[in-house]
């Protein structure tokens, strides 16, 4: 998948292109990104920036939910807020309000770590953080 410019916000984590390093998005500007390499001893960034298309997004898997806090619970789900991941499922389940007074919903399962950082902001207003 290419990334797509609309889709990505400062914060987002992508892989280079070629290497699989991972890269934080500092800032978006006319189809650029400049990047720094998060939890590592040499922040990289560029000045000049680099095009959209040296980024690729990383696979949403265990591990990286595991990295942000969700927990496992039954069967191979993953929790946090109020965010029910099932990794073998294309959907997700989101409850709404407190029981039982809640509302569930059953939406598409974001593929990338940038989708999942992005629904996490839209619902809480905070950042998806690795612990």
């Amino acid at each position: 998948m290419k990334v797509q410019a609309q889709e990505l916000r400062i914060g987002n984590l992508l892989y280079q292109k070629d290497d699989d390093v991972i890269h934080h998005v500092l800032k978006l500007e006319e189809g650029k990104t400049w990047c720094n390499i998060p939890h590592c001893k040499h922040s990289v960034s560029t000045e000049k920036g680099l095009y959209l298309n040296n980024f690729k997004p990383i696979p949403l898997t265990e591990e990286w939910l595991l990295k942000f806090g969700f927990e496992k619970t039954e069967r191979n789900y993953f929790e946090i807020f109020d965010m029910l991941i099932d990794l073998d499922s294309r959907n997700f389940h989101l409850s709404v309000g407190n029981h039982p007074n809640s509302f569930e919903y059953e939406l598409k399962r974001p593929d990338y770590v940038h989708q999942l950082q992005n629904l996490y902001f839209a619902l809480t207003g905070k950042e998806l953080e690795i612990k």
